[in-house]
């Protein structure tokens, strides 16, 4: 018996036996449409029924596969000061993914481009609350869909030396990771360790596509992280109810995590649901309701119910501006992320209008949100000097501690301070958003270009070359990169 399945022997009432239970009984009855034949041959070889794309694996099957991956990993860096641990205790924080437009401060919307994919990368880059660089911090609209995936992670390698987000893309994917071998100094010191990471989406409901099929099989070749992404929309695209949102959400993880043993027993995979909720009045999808924080919470459960590294979670919001509403629902979802111990916090900053846009603007705001609640998180130290009974004795009733020497001695740490939300009658020009943006501005202008090896840069250039990206963009991009 595997330790997952003890784990359900000894939790036979538990609610997280029972989605389980109900995800086994979609997976093995009603079965999941895999649209790449590599995928359906790997099931099939392991005992599933298979008819044409359409795959029933057992209970046993998905188990013993899953109990494969690693209850924690290390996603190597190119700096090994940033150096992530995932499933090891700790959380990370990884700015906004996917969005095709940015939020403009009065609501109106622009197309993103590469440009702006590149000022978050500097962004990123400079922050210190971000190991994790590159995926689609913006859609660069301008460029065709052959090459725009290898130009955002070419971009992020010229401007970042933070852990290495990659781009699902099933024909460019191989080029993608020529390229990850050059700029990490060869295939051994590739493969030795992971060092990237790359979001696979399901196709809810029930579908895994040949682009993100395709992505996970090459990955998991190399050994590399992957992330499992299903987001049913409650409602739309999933049961309307939670718990079969999550049960439907969790079928599709389990088989993309049990796909990545097939191929490499041991790959390292995140369990990574972003299960949504369906506005029923208009059919959008919902992310800043209760509902998106509560499957983000039972995300986390789930994930150690499997004992696996769990990503989900993010600072995200519905709303149109950056106002009250942006601010009241991301801190929600932000909070329970993190109090929830999820480990990889995607959209922790920037994200608008149901993953619509970016915004500057929130990005200051989020970064600011984030140092409150990495404060929150610290705790109340309790030792002789924070207790401070001699000062107390020493001031005694009616005294002052303002001008005491221990108080002088930590008003450096205590209280937190922000730098885009003034107290009181603290004097700062501008609105909030203006000080949001220029907290935003600020990371980006204190950008320095990491080093980067000028062999592996133009071999890098060779097989962006070899796969049909213009010169005249390349040096567009190291130009912006301030190579």
């Amino acid at each position: 018996m595997s330790e997952i399945s003890q784990n359900l022997a000894e939790t036979p009432s538990s609610s997280l036996e029972r989605i389980h239970q109900a995800s086994m009984r979609i997976l093995s009855q009603t079965g999941i449409r895999l649209f790449d034949e590599q995928a359906v041959k790997l099931f099939a070889e392991a005992g599933a029924r298979v008819d044409g794309n359409l795959v029933r694996p057992s209970e046993k099957l998905i188990l013993d596969s899953v109990a494969k991956a690693p209850a924690s990993f290390a996603l190597r860096a190119k700096n090994p000061e940033h150096d992530m641990s995932l499933g090891a205790g700790k959380h990370y924080y990884a700015a906004a993914y996917g969005c095709p437009s940015v939020l403009n401060p009065d609501g109106s919307f622009r197309p993103t481009t590469l440009q702006d994919h590149l000022r978050l990368a500097k962004l990123v880059q400079t922050s210190e609350h971000f190991r994790l660089n590159g995926g689609i911090l913006a859609q660069p609209n301008e460029l065709g869909p052959a090459i725009a995936g290898l130009c955002l992670v070419y971009a992020t390698m010229l401007t970042s030396d933070k852990c290495l987000f990659l781009v699902p893309d099933g024909l460019a994917y191989p080029t993608m990771q020529a390229l990850a071998v050059a700029y990490f100094g060869g295939q051994s010191s590739f493969e030795e360790a992971p060092k990237t990471v790359t979001l696979i989406s399901a196709l809810s409901p029930l579908q895994m596509d040949a682009v993100a099929l395709r992505s996970l099989r090459l990955a998991a070749e190399k050994g590399q992280a992957v992330i499992i992404t299903p987001g049913p929309m409650a409602g739309a695209s999933g049961p309307i109810t939670l718990a079969g949102n999550m049960a439907l959400a969790n079928a599709e993880c389990l088989v993309g995590v049990a796909l990545a043993q097939l191929v490499k027993p041991g790959a390292p995979v995140l369990y990574g649901v972003t299960a949504t909720t369906t506005d029923l009045r208009d059919g959008s999808v919902s992310i800043g309701c209760p509902e998106f924080a509560l499957q983000a919470s039972l995300t986390k459960s789930l994930a150690d119910f499997y004992r696996l590294p769990c990503r989900g979670g993010g600072a995200v919001t519905d709303a149109c501006f950056v106002d009250a509403q942006s601010g009241l629902e991301s801190m929600m979802a932000l909070f329970v992320s993190v109090q929830s111990q999820i480990d990889l916090i995607i959209h922790s900053a920037g994200a608008m209008a149901s993953f619509a846009a970016v915004s500057y603007e929130k990005m200051g705001l989020d970064l600011e949100m984030i140092s409150r609640v990495e404060h929150f998180q610290k705790g109340v130290e309790v030792n002789d000097d924070a207790l401070a009974l001699p000062l107390i004795d020493q001031t005694g009733p009616g005294g002052l501690f303002l001008n005491q020497r221990h108080t002088l001695q930590n008003a450096r740490k205590i209280p937190w301070r922000g730098q885009a939300s003034p107290w009181g009658r603290e004097k700062k020009t501008g609105s909030l958003l203006q000080r949001s943006r220029a907290l935003a501005e600020k990371l980006i202008a204190d950008y320095s270009p990491p080093p980067i090896d000028e062999e592996a840069l133009k071999t890098m250039d060779e097989i962006m070359r070899r796969a049909g990206v213009d010169k005249k963009i390349l040096e567009g991009i190291k130009k912006d990169a301030g190579l």
